[in-house]
């Protein structure tokens, strides 16, 4: 073979004419905190849907939904407490029957018969103090509770009584009856008004630990900054309590919870605190 004869094998290869060139790299996955829109929102964080709760103006109707919805998760709990207040109650009414019935003497000249008389209504005003101390008591766990269920912790008898104060619970209790019974005493209507002004008294003690006048206090003055909201929120709980009154009663079960939870949510936006 001589040195001017070509190499035996293939020669080197040529690229291929109109080859459409290779895709770009798939984009990588945003990074949370990175937004290339800066009008866009921001994305939620990996591993979380979207935020639940207080967003938008505030509604009474929205209110009522989340105590339907936050009620029907956890029903056994607030269930519970209303049959305890319901049993209070009862023995409420047949404890104090008999003390309280001071009956019609014959003899009015009679010292002792007036002062039997007088004894009995003496221990059957204590006992109903007594009694409805512990009601109320127990109405501070619907208050403690529905604070929990706007806080994303469901509802707990023994953690919300663990987390009462009672004694300003009480005090805070003897203002409001006296107040609710003084103004009713007025033409009923006063009444109403100072219920309304007070209805997010029990909140402000509970949640803020305030004494019981500066929970008064804030709540007239909560209720008075935002009377149109306040109004519309009274108007539709008592709309709710109407409506299980009309189920023979017994929609109570779930009227009252539902409208206890909706009064905190109403409490926590009105505050303009976030809402779970």
């Amino acid at each position: 073979m001589t040195t001017n004869e070509p190499p035996v094998g293939p020669g080197p290869e040529e690229p291929a004419e109109n080859t459409p060139p290779p895709p770009p790299p798939p984009a990588a996955p945003p990074v949370y905190g990175n937004y290339t829109d800066p009008g866009a929102p921001p994305p939620p964080p990996p591993g979380f849907g979207p935020a639940v709760g207080s967003t938008g103006p505030y509604s009474a109707v929205e209110a009522a939904k989340f105590g339907w919805a936050k009620f029907t998760n956890n029903p056994g709990p607030w269930v519970l407490t209303l049959v305890l207040i319901f049993a209070v109650t009862v023995f409420l009414s047949i404890v104090t029957m008999p003390l309280t019935s001071s009956g019609n003497p014959t003899d009015l000249d009679s010292l002792a018969s007036l002062a039997q008389a007088g004894g009995f209504s003496f221990v059957g005003t204590l006992v109903n103090i007594a009694i409805s101390a512990v009601a109320y008591i127990l109405s501070a766990l619907l208050v403690r509770g529905s604070l929990d269920e706007t806080e994303g912790t469901k509802f707990s008898i023994s953690s919300a009584f663990s987390r009462l104060d009672i004694v300003p619970v009480l005090l805070l209790g003897i203002l409001l009856s006296v107040g609710t019974t003084i103004g009713t005493m007025l033409c009923f209507l006063p009444g109403i008004a100072f219920s309304f002004f007070t209805m997010f008294s029990l909140f402000y003690l509970i949640d803020r630990n305030v004494n019981p006048i500066e929970a008064i206090v804030e709540s007239a003055k909560l209720v008075a900054g935002k009377l149109g909201e306040s109004i519309l929120t009274f108007l539709v709980m008592a709309g709710v309590i109407i409506l299980g009154i009309l189920a023979c009663c017994i929609g109570l079960i779930a009227a009252i919870p539902v409208a206890q939870i909706a009064l905190g949510y109403a409490y926590k936006r009105l505050n303009d605190q976030p809402v779970a």
